[in-house]
């Protein structure tokens, strides 16, 4: 029987902590949640399950086995790059 793995989410749609504990007591603050922590599901650590919470459910397996939780995504993050204040001529 394998282990399971419980989500949570925090009111960012592609936002989700995964935790091996199940009250998910071990989730850090992540700045870009809305809302705290809430139980989503239990699934196994499987990462045929895992992929629908992280983009990497390898990285996912090896980070709850380390430290107990994965904050993933099941999207990119898109990051602002500062514009230059002038243009060159």
């Amino acid at each position: 029987m394998q282990p399971s793995v419980f989500v949570f989410t925090c009111g960012t749609p592609d936002l989700y902590g995964l935790s091996a504990k199940q009250d998910g007591s071990n989730l850090p603050k992540v700045h870009d949640c809305t809302e705290a922590w809430k139980f989503l599901q239990a699934v196994p650590m499987v990462e045929e399950f895992l992929k629908r919470f992280a983009m990497d459910p390898k990285i996912t397996v090896l980070n709850l086995a380390a430290r107990g939780y994965h904050i993933g995504r099941t999207t990119a993050e898109v990051l602002d790059f500062p514009h230059a204040h002038r243009s060159s001529t």
